[in-house]
């Protein structure tokens, strides 16, 4: 990028190098005048007072008083920017949103505390890598154990007495076996009925995909897996069936848009890896071992016996049942996300390429394929269970700037969508940073079937370089600070109504009094209260991009930022599914999952079915919190369509709840 001041005065160019702050947000600045450009959006994450310098853009765009300085981001003309008791100027590019601050500016709202940019003083961190496990250790370790706990489990039980183990091991067996055999004919029957889908030949697919498929299948002996065509613009596939010959195969028509060739390939190569490995067959090997221990701790739980020892005896089983229940959980969800690196590498070798799996998963996981040559377009895709390109419970953004035409072709035939859908590597890193560095990424992923993405990048990188291909990315940024601190915070904020309610319950009962058992909802009250209050920030919803938004480290389902974004509806948030009331929408930078809550969720599915379809394509503007937890989305405000405007009620809901307790708390209080 060009400095618009050494730039015109010295012709030096080039001179805006990405620097880091503490914040974790990369910021660019000149290295010979020092002057800084913000992003759109990116001003709010260090100004003091929002509100102050959102009205202060606001006022520019409308004054449009041109400058003599470029835009580094555009070359267009910038705006003069007044900026609240600064008397140093500022300058906005009214087409990309973003803000320059010369040197002496951003040092005089420094020093009065109106932006608050630390730079972190720490050097360029090395390159990290990730290391695949050993698939057949991991297999082995992970069986052995889940069922060597199940055994000790019924041996304890058999000699409690009270339960037959035989009994318990059985029902279970009995319950997912019959899941495994009728899943895949349901699953057929759920697509076919609920998510505009349809059984596709493997003639319909395009040449080049029929030719990937029928030769992958050929060189690991397999049969060619059926495929159903989902019609939704959404990026979007899984598989699932009981072997690696009757696998079925899920893709969203958005795929075949979206996506390069070698992507595509990559992608569909992942889904046929976890037929090849049989990880639908084993996952529901190991899922049986939760499933006996949640049977056995609920029979002994409620055994019918007089006998006082052996009540004792199968009570003290269940709870350790129960216990194992948990851990064991945990084991297969560690299991499921190892068999996920090796489904990515069986996908990646096969078509060659890591690289291009890698940018399947960036647009897919992310949504961070901006606008290319010609056009913009943005849609969205959510993953379903187990075997899908990304958790099903998790994956509820989708993905990528896409457009509902055709995937342009050139003169011979060859595929343009990268031409379209560029990734830009700085959005990417500021991306990975909140996988890498924020601690609720590690408590996602522990309860995730799926690996972080930037995991899953860091692998497939490694693969390239294995395979003497340019990795997509090397990521090399230097954590500037720790983030433990605010995780610490969050957690306490989440968890404050319910350790609330716990000590309110327990006052009253050793109080056995209506004004302790008052004073405990009041507590109950009051933590809910500061619960909403931290994560429901209403003051000012000031202008952001996607991008913008993705680079954010602190940032969290209870830490949210406020923004407003303004772009196209691309899709339904669950691709296909017609009660969907989520939606995708996109900006210049890439596209967002929005969140469209209400406190009923019949109200959320009847709203869905009668107006869903109705706002694709719609230009719409969005104001809520941008949250990760842990991908990004948007809950959303309120949004405007053709000048009319949707509110979303819960968070009012939330806090009536929280008046209707304090209030019953005030009424006990009263009365005792």
């Amino acid at each position: 990028m060009h400095c618009p001041k050494c730039n015109q005065d010295a012709g030096k160019q080039d001179s805006m190098q990405a620097a880091a702050t503490t914040t974790g947000v990369e910021l660019d600045r000149c290295t010979d005048c020092g002057s800084v450009w913000f992003d759109r959006g990116e001003l709010f994450f260090f100004a003091r007072d929002m509100e102050r310098f959102d009205q202060a853009i606001a006022d520019a765009r409308k004054a449009g008083m041109s400058s003599d300085h470029a835009s580094p981001a555009t070359g267009q003309p910038m705006v003069a920017l007044k900026v609240p008791e600064a008397m140093h100027p500022a300058y906005l590019d009214r087409d990309s949103g973003g803000v320059w601050l010369p040197e002496d500016t951003a040092a005089e709202l420094t020093a009065q505390d109106q932006l608050r940019i630390s730079w972190s003083k720490r050097a360029a961190g090395s390159v990290r890598t990730f290391k695949l496990p050993n698939l057949l250790g991991r297999t082995v370790f992970t069986l052995a154990g889940l069922y060597g706990l199940l055994t000790l489990v019924l041996i304890a039980l058999s000699l409690a007495g009270g339960v037959t183990p035989l009994a318990a091991l059985g029902m279970a067996a009995l319950v997912l076996a019959v899941q495994f055999l009728l899943g895949p004919f349901i699953m057929d029957l759920m697509l076919r009925w609920l998510y505009k889908a349809r059984r596709a030949e493997l003639s319909e697919l395009p040449e080049a995909t029929r030719r990937y498929v029928q030769a992958t299948s050929r060189a690991h002996n397999m049969k060619v897996p059926r495929f159903y065509l989902i019609e939704d613009l959404s990026p979007n596939a899984f598989t699932y069936g009981h072997t690696p010959n009757n696998a079925r195969i899920a893709l969203t028509e958005g795929m075949f848009e979206l996506l390069e060739d070698k992507e595509l390939h990559g992608v569909i190569g992942h889904e046929m890896g976890h037929a090849r490995n049989w990880d639908m067959a084993l996952m529901t090997v190991a899922q049986l071992v939760p499933m006996v221990l949640y049977y056995i701790y609920r029979a002994a739980l409620h055994a019918d016996t007089d006998d006082g020892r052996v009540k004792a005896a199968t009570t003290a089983v269940a709870i350790g049942a129960f216990v194992l229940y948990i851990i064991s959980e945990y084991l297969v969800l560690w299991f499921s996300r190892t068999r996920e690196y090796y489904a990515d590498r069986f996908g990646a070798k096969t078509v060659k390429s890591p690289a291009a799996l890698a940018r399947a998963l960036v647009k897919i996981g992310y949504g961070l394929a901006g606008r290319g040559r010609e056009e913009k377009g943005g849609k969205g895709a959510q993953a379903m269970g187990a075997m899908g390109i990304f958790d099903g419970q998790a994956a509820q953004t989708l993905t990528v700037a896409a457009s509902a035409g055709e995937a342009e072709r050139d003169d011979d035939g060859a595929d343009q969508a990268s031409a379209r859908y560029r990734i830009d590597g700085e959005d990417l890193k500021g991306a990975m940073k909140w996988d890498l560095w924020n601690p609720w990424a590690l408590y996602f992923e522990l309860h995730s079937t799926h690996p972080l993405i930037a995991k899953r990048l860091l692998a497939l990188s490694s693969q390239s370089e294995q395979m003497g291909e340019e990795p997509l990315v090397r990521f090399d940024l230097p954590q500037p600070e720790s983030y433990w601190d605010e995780f610490l915070v969050d957690m306490g904020v989440k968890m404050a109504p319910t350790v609330a309610a716990v000590l309110a319950v327990a006052a009253a009962i050793s109080a056995g009094s209506l004004a302790a058992g008052g004073a405990g909802l009041l507590l109950v009250a009051a933590a809910m209260m500061i619960k909403l209050r931290f994560s429901y920030p209403n003051k000012v919803f000031p202008e952001m991009s996607v991008s913008t938004l993705l680079r954010r480290v602190k940032v969290s389902g209870v830490r949210p930022v406020p923004c407003r974004l303004e772009g196209s509806v691309r899709g339904k948030g669950v691709p296909g599914l017609i009660w969907s009331d989520d939606f995708v929408m996109q900006d210049d930078t890439g596209i967002m999952f929005l969140d469209h809550r209400q406190p009923l969720a019949l109200w959320e599915m009847i709203w869905g079915w009668l107006r869903g379809d109705s706002l694709i394509g719609e230009h719409v503007v969005v104001e809520g919190w941008f949250r990760r937890a842990p991908v990004p989305y948007v809950e959303i405000k309120h949004f405007t369509v053709d000048g009319n405007t949707r509110t979303s009620w819960l968070r009012h809901f939330r806090w009536a709840t929280a008046f209707v307790v304090a209030a019953g708390g005030v009424a006990l209080l009263l009365l005792g």
